[in-house]
């Protein structure tokens, strides 16, 4: 059985603080066997921007966030235990590992950031994020929890990052683009709503087997030119 200190070589420092972070709770709990749950744990609490982002666009929900981090939290209370000595990957911990970085290759890079695993996570139609998500959307209502309000965090920041004068963006309705930056960089998706006044463009992206509108600045995404 593989150990995560096989694929070390393989992070940068983003993604590798996710691999420990996962290390640390599964053997907190006495797991001693990492699985997806615990890479879903630690991304949820290093990264729990990109969640706020990914669910603000599937579900007007403002408990969404807290209901999820439950759901997240049950699936590593319920994760098996490895009795052997020292933390062990489980098998599906591995095929993340693989299909992300086969995916970060494809980019023409050569180590996998925090932001590549969420995004292995999202699109994988079988992964136990996908599945989450699913049960979430299923109960829209679901049991009303205080959560800090990281939607309002994260706007305020991007709020205080606009391009400067000598900045020009020229982006125009029915225009595809793709996503540089954020929980959906790599994507594309068509642009559906130009702000010119806040540099704001809202776009049409697939998601989930559907088409969801999110909003970007011009700085998080470029033109796709067609040849």
């Amino acid at each position: 059985m593989a150990t995560l200190e096989t694929y070390r070589q393989r992070f940068a420092e983003s993604g590798w603080q996710i691999f420990e972070l996962a290390h640390e709770e599964a053997k907190r709990r006495g797991q001693n066997y990492l699985g997806v749950e615990h890479v879903l744990y630690a991304l949820a609490q290093v990264n729990a921007e990109i969640f706020s982002s990914l669910l603000r666009s599937l579900a007007n929900n403002p408990d969404a966030l807290s209901m999820l981090l439950k759901l997240i939290e049950e699936s590593v209370a319920a994760a098996p235990i490895h009795e052997g000595e020292g933390v062990r990957l489980a098998p599906e911990a591995i095929e993340l590992f693989k299909l992300t970085l086969r995916r970060v290759r494809f980019n023409g890079r050569r180590r996998i950031e925090a932001t590549d695993l969420f995004i292995t996570l999202l699109m994988e139609e079988e992964s136990l994020m996908r599945e989450l998500i699913r049960q979430l959307l299923a109960d829209p209502r679901g049991e009303a929890k205080e959560v800090r309000n990281l939607v309002t965090l994260v706007e305020s920041v991007g709020a205080g990052r606009r391009p400067t004068a000598r900045q020009r963006f020229v982006y125009s309705v029915d225009e595809m683009v793709r996503i540089k930056s954020g929980p959906f960089a790599a994507f594309t998706g068509r642009v559906e709503k130009v702000n010119e006044n806040e540099s704001t463009l809202t776009v049409r992206v697939y998601i989930m087997g559907r088409q969801q509108p999110v909003e970007l600045r011009f700085l998080d995404v470029e033109k796709i030119d067609f040849i």
